[in-house]
């Protein structure tokens, strides 16, 4: 501010000795008849304000125009110019010295606006980096964000340390990218994060780094060390400490803002999870304690009234238990499928299959459990070839069947189609029968506990690992209701190049 007032007063200073320069021009003129001083100080006074108030092409088409007129009056006026300038020599000695007080101040205001430029430049550069910091979101913005203002304040290099998950002190970030960081300068910063002061450049502690090392805190904690490179020679002033410390404050509180930030939200992830893990206990409980319930049940009957009981409704009691013993032992594969995918991806068993050999287990496995049922199956002329653990995209589509079969109402007829779109290979399974309730849809892909009402065989368990499979291969699955009728459920996978 201090500088514009200076400026704008240099402005007034100068017009204020222009028109002065004018004013002696026209008593030149009036007083000893000396036109040509009047004409030569109009000029340089109209020049000196136009390179005040003009930008740099104007002032120098102002220049030409008053050299144009100069010209011209030598060329239409050589009596005028002939006549010998005897009246005025003082008045002259005082024009010039006007007009090189005006010309010095005129640099002068120029270099104040130039410099006045630049400062204003790197304050609108430190605000905006204050800012940015004010909104980063994520340790590396964060960082970022830091050695970017350095560099664009200072031109310096700078790098940022902080302390992995082990607590090792490690290279956040730098810039330029490829800066060389000396194991000395990881010292630096360890001897920083342990006291809590600056090191290195200009300090006594760590004085063989090139680097000032300068801790980000919030309270005692170090959460991070700045290290800015300074040439041999060369000297921080008062400004860009100031500056640089500024910078460091909203740093540390934008990264603990982040790191507060990370925790909860590690908290928030966790209770999900748990939540989940619950829900899914809770509703594996019910699947295997029903059918359990029913076995028993049966055997009980069988045992106490063997004798009494009729042959057909031993042989209903005993086809009842190899069903329910059936499904438990399909359960049991789910579940192992379960600790598979979500033990590691590592456990996938991925291979090059051709789908076409896949749809035919498939195929082959309905045939047995479900005899009367008709499975209509469509694929692509040419051969597809898709990485995938067979076993569990044929367990994946058998629950898909399976679920057609049960809960489709009746309905004896289901499509099983395989298309392709964008390197992508589409798996659908379709069904005619009575659809899917809107209660349903919200719920499909997720294990809930059903109360004891509802099937003992329910989609939850076997869907949500549908999709737990799908997703470990990089795929999606959706379920809805088909427009004309029944349900549909869709799932893709990456699709390798075809043979």
């Amino acid at each position: 501010m201090t500088k514009w007032i200076l400026m704008n007063r240099n402005r007034r200073i100068v017009t204020i000795i222009a028109f002065l320069n004018v004013l002696l021009g026209y008593a030149a003129l009036a007083l000893f008849h000396e036109p040509r001083l009047n004409i030569l100080m109009a000029l340089v006074s109209a020049y000196a304000v136009s390179s005040l108030t003009m930008e740099r092409y104007l002032t120098l088409g102002a220049s030409c125009i008053a050299a144009l007129q100069v010209l011209l009056f030598l060329l239409l006026e050589p009596a005028l110019m002939a006549a010998p300038l005897t009246n005025a020599p003082l008045l002259l000695l005082i024009t010039a010295a006007l007009t090189l007080l005006m010309m010095s101040m005129i640099t002068n205001i120029q270099q104040q606006e130039y410099f006045s430029t630049i400062e204003s430049d790197r304050q609108l550069l430190y605000k905006a980096t204050i800012n940015a910091l004010l909104s980063a979101r994520g340790l590396p913005s964060i960082y970022s964000t830091v050695l970017s203002a350095v560099s664009e304040l200072y031109g310096r290099s700078s790098v940022l340390f902080s302390r992995n998950a082990e607590g090792k002190i490690v290279s956040a970030c730098r810039m330029p990218e490829g800066l060389i960081i000396y194991d000395s300068e990881f010292a630096a910063a360890e001897a920083v994060f342990a006291s809590g002061e600056p090191a290195g450049r200009f300090l006594v502690p760590c004085s063989f780094s090139p680097f000032l090392h300068i801790p980000l805190k919030s309270g005692d904690t170090v959460l991070a060390v700045l290290a800015v490179l300074f040439a041999d020679g060369e000297q921080i002033d008062q400004k860009m400490r100031d500056e640089i410390a500024g910078v460091i404050t909203q740093a540390a509180s934008a990264i603990e803002r982040q790191t507060l930030a990370d925790e909860q939200q590690t908290v928030l992830i966790e209770t999900e999870r748990e939540r989940m893990r619950a829900n899914f206990l809770r509703a594996i409980s019910h699947d295997i304690r029903s059918p359990l319930t029913g076995i028993m049940s049966a055997c009980s009957t069988l045992l106490q009234s063997r004798e009494r009981i009729n042959p057909a409704v031993r042989e209903n009691l005993l086809v009842n238990i190899h069903e329910e013993a059936e499904w438990l032992c399909h359960m049991v594969e789910n579940l192992l499928s379960v600790t598979r995918v979500s033990g590691s991806m590592s456990a996938l068993k991925k291979t090059p299959e051709i789908v076409e050999e896949v749809i035919g287990e498939v195929v082959a496995r309905c045939v047995k459990r479900f005899p009367d049922v008709h499975l209509h199956v469509s694929t692509p002329e040419e051969p597809l070839l898709v990485q995938m653990d067979a076993t569990l995209i044929i367990q994946v589509l058998m629950n898909l069947v399976e679920n057609a079969v049960k809960y489709s109402g009746g309905c004896d007829y289901i499509e099983l189609t395989v298309t392709t779109r964008e390197r992508s290979a589409i798996f659908t399974v379709r069904d005619y029968g009575v659809g899917l309730s809107p209660e349903m849809i919200d719920s499909l892909f997720i294990p809930i506990n059903r109360t004891d009402t509802e099937s003992s065989h329910g989609l939850g368990i076997g869907l949500s690992i549908c999709r737990s499979v799908i997703r470990a291969h990089g795929g999606q699955i959706t379920g809805a209701n088909s427009p004309d009728k029944g349900a549909i459920f869709t799932f893709t996978l990456p699709m390798e190049e075809t043979l």
